[in-house]
């Protein structure tokens, strides 16, 4: 601007004034040919997923992205068989079943425990109707590798096998409920007298565990 006064030009402009930063990564350098600042930030862009439990969240403080993602926690085992593994299209626990092929070594890596368990559970059976202890129940054998590798034979004090049958569990009609099913003392299907009797439960025809059974029924 020509200032009359002293017969001067005097520079009356002023550079514009630089924008306020908004966001973390706004970088705004003065372009001097249109007279104006542009922002040249970009927000840093998100990471690829390399898990499927990633989950970017961007930390405006330290203008960054962090991932709060964690994998989910295995689920508890209930029983030992349990076998949980991860599947990352769902990214969920699931539990699978094993194989044929894997049923011989579990049960041999589980001799121990699974005889104890069958040794202490409720070996008790009183087949009078009132659904408590009707007939007899096998926890254990609810998992696929047992109640289809398995033999279950009864015998009374005499050393008479009153009852056998293969693949316990597997058939749910065909628990013992206190009846004969194979015995030359009792008619198969006939009820037999209150008492002791000794079992012998064979696993892959290769492992035995034996014990006691206490039945209760009318029949003396």
């Amino acid at each position: 601007m020509f200032n009359d006064t002293k017969c001067i030009w005097e520079n009356k402009g002023t550079k514009p004034t630089e924008p306020t930063k908004v966001n973390c990564w706004d970088n705004f350098v003065f372009n001097d040919t249109e007279c104006k600042w542009e922002n040249k930030g970009t927000k840093p862009a998100e990471p690829a997923k390399v898990n499927c439990w990633d989950n970017f969240v961007f930390n405006d403080t330290e203008c960054k992205w962090e991932n709060k993602g964690t994998k989910p926690t295995e689920p508890t085992k209930v029983n030992w068989w349990d076998n949980f593994v991860f599947n990352t299209t769902t990214c969920t626990w699931e539990k699978v079943f094993f194989n044929e092929d894997d049923c011989q070594n579990i049960i041999e890596e589980n001799y121990s425990k699974l005889k104890d368990e069958l040794y202490v559970a409720p070996q008790l059976v009183t087949p009078n109707g009132d659904k408590l202890n009707d007939e007899w129940i096998i926890p254990e054998f609810e998992f696929k590798c047992l109640n289809e590798h398995n033999r279950v034979m009864l015998f009374n004090r005499w050393g008479a096998k009153v009852f056998e049958q293969e693949n316990y569990m597997s058939d749910k009609t065909k628990l013992f409920k206190g009846y004969s099913s194979n015995s030359l003392d009792f008619k198969n299907g006939e009820l037999l007298p209150s008492g002791t009797y000794f079992y012998i439960i064979e696993l892959n025809n290769k492992i035995r565990i034996t014990g006691y059974l206490y039945l209760i029924t009318e029949s003396k």
